[in-house]
C-alpha cells in the first residue's frame, strides 16, 4: 500500500486514458489530499459530479468534467461506502 490510495484517478471508460488524478494541491491553495485511504467513490446520476469518501471522515464532490474540487465536508465518522440519491439537494 501506498500514497496512491489518498488519490481519486478518473479514467476514460473507452480510452483507458487517464483524465486526471485528484490529488494534492500547490502550497497557498486548498488541500484536495486525502489523510487517509479514499474507500468509495459515486458518480452524480446526470454524470457531472464525483463524490469521494475517506477513512479520515471527508467527504469531497468534484467536478467531473474538469477535477476540480468543489466541496469538501468533514463527517463525524469514517466514510467507508456512499450512494448518490436523484434528490440531492445542490
Amino acid at each position: 500500500r501506498g500514497e496512491h490510495f489518498r488519490e481519486v484517478h478518473l479514467v476514460d471508460a473507452e480510452s483507458g486514458a487517464l483524465r486526471f488524478a485528484m490529488v494534492g494541491a500547490e502550497s497557498g491553495a486548498e488541500a484536495n489530499f486525502y489523510e487517509s485511504d479514499v474507500r468509495s467513490v459515486a458518480f452524480s446520476p446526470d454524470g457531472s459530479r464525483l463524490v469521494s469518501g475517506s477513512v479520515d471522515r471527508s467527504c469531497k464532490v468534484w467536478d467531473a468534467s474538469t477535477g476540480a474540487l468543489l466541496q469538501t465536508s468533514r463527517l463525524a465518522r469514517a466514510l467507508l461506502w456512499l450512494a448518490w440519491g436523484r434528490d440531492w439537494v445542490r
